[in-house]
């Protein structure tokens, strides 16, 4: 037991807890959205949705997260965490209008690659929209990100994802025009205005909204900083988009539909593990970039925290796949069963490969962090360009595990070059288990009462990870304690 391990736990619950809310508002809505539409709609839906979000990366340059490692380093300095802030809202505010111009010019051909027709003026204005609301709200959030406020953060997590949930089913319902598409916008909005209303709450906004000499001298600095992390990221986000229109354009709108189901399961219900990265681990790994012994040491423990309190989770969704489609869309998704399967089988090395990505990062190594995604995009696009028409959708998540083991190969080998990082062996044993327990699964889910087998390898995994647990953070006395509060 360790008090790094503590403090892992701690803001890795805190998030999870939000990111669990989340999730659930985020399916709810996505359910009801499956069952009026069907996987077509769904399908547009995931492609209006990577549309925004790639944009919003673009025009963003990383802004955001140069910015929370900035405001975490001068926390105790108010005058220049104000100027911080200052300088990224109007500088997120002029990228915003900028994107929203350039999506308006651009309606036509992204119309055509993407859903087989041109976008209408409105419907770019609407995506637009969508985009301003997404800088803002990781500028908001970037200034509690990096002030720590962790608890402050899932609260807004939390209400604007319930309230958006709620009122983007509300267009659906009444079959206005560009339903869809208002289902997308609605979100980053109600987030934008809910992280606004939490900093005036707390107290957080410096009050003079204009920004000084101070504050757009850090601009620069930030663009630096914030750049390559864009790039890695619009890497990623414009491999999604070519996925999915791969998909679309080879297995038809229904397949992309099936696709998008699996992403979104596959991508947020570890996304408690992952945000934790973002909202606590990353700050601290980057305050011991001089101290690189220490900083191996933090990776081998972030990577085991996140490791542990997946695992259940991860088999879980492997095992249950059609129950979980099903539930969480309709049974027109069979399509997605085997997909889900293996995305979930190639989340077990992704969740190995975050903490140790961050190494990059926080050595400033911006350009290997960028080859990273490069390196990840191209595997997982080539097989997927190269044996869709054989292996069909299930190449997607076959794709996913391929491209996973060719990362993980580069970031040990930067690791190793950068501070001298090796994955402790208990990690990379217990990822080797998972895996061959994800593989066993998988390959004998068409036998006969396998689901005894399949339920009895989760809940040995589940009680090792309460025991690993309580052997890291002491569980059983945080419970009491907990208990003994209420």
């Amino acid at each position: 037991m360790s008090e790094s391990h503590r403090q892992i736990f701690k803001s890795t619950s805190i998030t999870g807890g939000a990111s669990a809310i989340t999730l659930l508002a985020g399916m709810g809505k996505i359910k009801v959205l499956a069952l009026l539409g069907g996987p077509v709609a769904v399908g547009v839906m995931g492609l209006l949705q990577n549309v925004l979000t790639a944009t919003a990366t673009v025009a963003g340059c990383g802004l955001a997260s140069s910015g929370i490692r900035a405001i975490a380093a001068h926390a105790d300095e108010p005058a220049r965490v104000a100027a911080l802030w200052k300088s990224l809202l109007w500088a997120s505010l002029a990228l915003g209008f900028g994107a929203g111009l350039a999506l308006v010019l651009a309606g036509d051909e992204l119309g055509a690659l993407l859903l087989g027709r041109r976008l209408s003026t409105e419907e770019c204005l609407l995506l637009s929209l969508g985009v301003i609301a997404t800088l803002l709200f990781t500028t908001h959030t970037a200034l509690l990100q990096g002030l720590r406020r962790i608890g402050d953060l899932a609260i807004v997590n939390i209400t604007a994802s319930v309230v958006g949930a709620m009122t983007s089913l509300v267009p659906i319902y009444l079959e206005l025009p560009h339903a869809v598409l208002w289902f997308v916008v609605i979100a980053p909005v109600t987030s934008a205005l809910f992280a606004y209303v939490a900093l005036r709450w707390r107290r957080l906004l410096p009050q003079d909204s204009v920004p000084d000499a101070a504050a757009i001298s850090e601009l620069g600095h930030l663009f630096k900083l914030g750049i390559p992390i864009m790039a890695a990221s619009a890497v990623t986000l414009g491999t999604q988009l070519a996925a999915r229109a791969l998909i679309a354009n080879r297995l038809g709108l229904e397949a992309s539909g099936h696709f998008q189901a699996a992403w979104s399961i596959s991508t947020t219900y570890i996304g408690f593990i992952l945000s934790a990265m973002a909202a606590d681990y990353f700050p601290r790994l980057s305050a011991m970039s001089d101290r690189p012994k220490e900083a191996a040491k933090l990776v081998n423990q972030q990577a085991e925290m996140a490791l542990t309190m997946a695992a259940p989770f991860v088999l879980a969704i492997i095992a249950f796949s059609p129950q979980a489609i099903t539930a969480l869309y309709s049974s027109k998704f069979t399509g997605a069963f085997d997909l889900l399967r293996w995305q979930a089988l190639g989340d077990i090395l992704k969740i190995l490969c975050w903490p140790i990505g961050y190494i990059l990062l926080s050595t400033g190594r911006g350009k290997l962090f960028i080859a990273a995604e490069a390196i990840w995009s191209i595997t997982y696009l080539g097989l997927m360009y190269l044996f869709i028409d054989q292996m069909k959708l299930n190449i997607a998540g076959i794709g996913f595990v391929g491209a996973y083991v060719v990362l993980l190969l580069y970031l040990t080998l930067s690791g190793k070059l950068l501070i001298n990082y090796l994955i402790s062996a208990r990690n990379f044993l217990f990822m080797i288990a998972l895996l061959i327990i994800g593989v066993v699964i998988i390959q004998t889910t068409t036998i006969g009462n396998a689901v005894y087998l399949h339920a009895t390898l989760v809940l040995v995994v589940a009680l090792y990870t309460l025991w690993r647990l309580d052997q890291l953070v002491n569980l059983r006395e945080l419970i009491r304690n907990r208990l003994a509060r209420l």
